[in-house]
């Protein structure tokens, strides 16, 4: 057996591109101990693993209902001897294997479970009840409010730093020392060379919302998990957002997924002064590089893997959570709001892109950014998340 086999990555049951991004640096990080662990998966995620040269030794169906789901785990597992399960995204399929074999297990995700239950769920309480932790990945220590954990109060929360590789801490220092000159010239450069375009005297804004968002097909009436609500504040969102900053007049270059540039496209071309960019992927280490390079990234979410990078890389950025209320993204915003960390803008905020462009240059979007670098050092070294995996092996 191969050192660290005894280690089962489970992934899938989710979609997206960050948890896989998130999967990767995990991966790297064993194998920097020269542990290889088995990585599993089911058939619809296996697309998001290849973005990342991920190969999973074993892929499962993915059924058509929860119970087949748990079926297929036991059953896609049942040859498999392991010590620790790493199960990533909140639902709980693969640790219903770990729980029911009293294996040690720990669940990896972004945000907090929107709700448990006891029978036909994918989020089953009485198995995140019985595995040995629940991390949830963030850049800065969220305090969880008390009247959020109460909800959970039988489960073993951990708030933990993303995993970030040797690799990757490489890259992030050497883009936290670029001077403010060299910046100017990198920022031309690479906007030149991925994008094929002339930077000018354009202000880079990269826009990091997921098309998912704003994705009609993923509503929950069509099976995915967006309310009608959360879709409709979201395209609410981007369109208000793309008029203001056209009704600017500032010449603007946006980054933006190809997929919400194609749906928003009429809108898109009223409006001369912004030229905008996408990719249906952009590789691991560009969109770290970008993270630094954009005059200002706008995030949806706080603790989201690209504002981890943004912080990491000594970049600039303000957050606009968005769906407010979805994963308590406004919660935790809110509190590094006020610890200095970020600004944020409500969604609803009348011509937001007028406040979004006024905030770049500003005292705080400078001084934020320092203090950013700070907090996401800290959390690697006192809350390292690779060492709590550790501590279950």
């Amino acid at each position: 057996m191969r050192r660290g086999k005894d280690i089962v990555i489970a992934t899938g049951f989710v979609g997206g591109l960050g948890g896989a991004s998130k999967i990767k640096r995990t991966i790297n990080c064993f194998e920097e101990m020269n542990l290889y662990p088995l990585i599993v998966s089911e058939s619809s995620y296996v697309n998001n693993l290849q973005c990342f040269g991920i190969k999973p030794d074993i892929v499962i169906p993915l059924g058509k209902s929860f119970e087949n789901n748990y079926l297929n785990v036991k059953q896609g597992l049942k040859d498999v001897d392991y010590r620790l399960m790493v199960s990533f995204g909140p639902r709980t399929f693969w640790p219903s294997d770990a729980v029911n074999r009293n294996r040690k297990s720990v669940i990896i995700d972004g945000g907090l479970p929107p709700f448990l239950d006891v029978l036909n769920t994918d989020y089953n309480k009485d198995i995140y009840e019985n595995i040995d932790g629940f991390f949830l990945t963030c850049h800065f220590p969220w305090n969880i409010p008390s009247n959020i954990l109460d909800y959970y109060k039988d489960i073993n929360i951990d708030v933990l730093s993303q995993p970030v590789d040797k690799e990757l801490d490489d890259l992030f220092v050497k883009l936290r020392n670029i001077d403010d000159d060299e910046l100017y010239r990198l920022r031309s450069q690479f906007v030149n060379q991925k994008f094929n375009c002339s930077l000018d005297e354009r202000i880079f804004v990269a826009i990091k919302m997921s098309y998912s968002c704003v994705d009609e097909s993923n509503l929950i009436s069509n099976g995915g998990w967006l309310k009608p609500e959360e879709y409709q504040e979201s395209d609410k969102f981007i369109k208000g957002l793309i008029s203001s900053l056209g009704e600017s007049r500032q010449s603007l270059f946006i980054y933006l997924s190809s997929s919400i540039i194609r749906k928003y496209s009429d809108l898109i071309n009223n409006y001369s002064n912004l030229s905008f960019v996408g990719k249906s992927f952009l590789p691991n280490f560009e969109c770290v590089q970008m993270s630094r390079y954009a005059s200002l990234n706008i995030d949806r979410a706080m603790r989201s893997v690209s504002q981890s990078e943004t912080a990491a890389t000594g970049g600039f950025g303000i957050v606009c959570p968005c769906p407010t209320n979805y994963m308590h993204e406004d919660i935790s915003a809110k509190q590094a709001e006020s610890m200095g960390l970020i600004k944020t803008v409500s969604v609803s905020t009348d011509n937001i892109g007028e406040v979004v462009l006024d905030y770049i240059g500003s005292e705080h979007y400078h001084e934020s950014k320092v203090l950013r670098v700070h907090i996401v050092d800290c959390m690697i070294q006192n809350k390292n998340i690779m060492n709590r995996i550790l501590d279950f092996y």
